[in-house]
């Protein structure tokens, strides 16, 4: 794959960062992400797309649904290279990692590049049809959700819908493949009216990004300001079980986060509040890498709903306060 340029990286790690790249093979353009997961997790994302990808395409009727929501595996590699070889005459600070390579399509847009309350809206049912499938069909939970993870797929005029043969089996080396057609790429022109659909994709930031090596735990997921307040405040993390409900409780997290730094369709707010706003309460979700500080925090402005996020948001959201009450 030829690197066309970066589309994310994490700017608080350095080295074993995860980067998410675009990518070009055969004029065919792809997304490739490159990230260092906890050796010690008991899953590979890699098996975890293709389960759902080989039982969305073994579905015909929710493959119809689906078609447009979901990301396509096109190829995934374990490499062999871990941290825990060139740590050995070091304690046991930090946690061994390895690399691990995704490749996947489409190419999605920004969550908050939505271009009215209804597309947002469209955007957010289809991701909330892709977790209850992921999770009640594949058995599979996201662990992930955060405004990096969701975009907005957009299918314009000119699409071929055509079944994206997606069956692979593990080969050697842990390397798993799956052979999308070419039919599977859009090939319109931006002018041309299209639909939109939502893909929770894999390619944004990964699990354990945002938190310094000292605070995390074999079992700590997450993005540290959309993690559900049961996964923050968890005595004995081990002992946690991520659930699907945990993943909407992150969705609902990514909305309150977009209706705080969104001022209207197009126009991203500034994190500094102006003289005539009120503080933005939501600004120490990110300042707070302490996951038994965050939790609390948290707890209190969703308390306090109303009075520490609902009257901060921009009047652009007003009419969606009794919805987020009522989430």
């Amino acid at each position: 794959y030829e690197v066309i340029r970066p589309i994310h990286n994490v700017p608080q790690l350095s080295g074993r960062a995860t980067h998410v790249w675009l990518v070009r093979r055969k004029d065919v353009y792809y997304v490739l992400k490159d990230s260092w997961p906890l050796a010690s997790k008991p899953f590979s994302e890699i098996r975890h797309l293709l389960k759902i990808n080989q039982t969305i395409l073994q579905n015909p009727t929710m493959y119809d649904k689906l078609k447009h929501t979901y990301p396509i595996l096109v190829i995934g590699q374990e490499l062999l290279d871990d941290t825990g070889v060139y740590r050995k005459s070091l304690q046991d600070t930090f946690f061994s990692r390895v690399h691990r390579r995704i490749v996947t399509k489409p190419i999605g847009d920004p969550l908050t590049s939505f271009r009215s309350k209804y597309e947002l809206c469209s955007v957010l049912c289809d991701v909330v049809k892709y977790l209850e499938f992921s999770s009640q069909v594949c058995s599979v939970c996201h662990g992930d959700i955060s405004l990096s993870n969701v975009t907005i797929h957009r299918i314009f005029c000119g699409y071929n819908d055509k079944e994206i043969n997606v069956f692979a089996t593990p080969a050697e080396a842990d390397i798993v493949t799956a052979t999308p057609t070419e039919a599977g790429i859009v090939t319109a022109s931006p002018t041309e009216a299209g639909i939109v659909t939502a893909s929770p994709t894999e390619a944004g930031i990964d699990k354990n990004t945002v938190r310094n090596d000292n605070n995390l735990t074999d079992s700590d997921d997450g993005t540290l300001p959309y993690m559900a307040l049961e996964s923050l405040k968890w005595v004995l993390p081990s002992e946690f079980t991520h659930e699907p409900r945990h993943d909407l409780e992150s969705l609902f997290y990514v909305i309150l986060t977009l209706c705080t730094y969104v001022n209207y369709a197009g126009c991203l707010r500034s994190p500094i509040a102006l003289d005539d706003e009120l503080s933005v309460c939501l600004n120490e979700w990110w300042a707070t890498l302490d996951g038994h500080v965050l939790v609390r925090n948290k707890a209190q402005h969703i308390a306090l709903l109303d009075d520490l996020v609902l009257q901060r948001l921009p009047p652009y959201w007003e009419d969606f306060h009794p919805y987020l009450r009522a989430l």
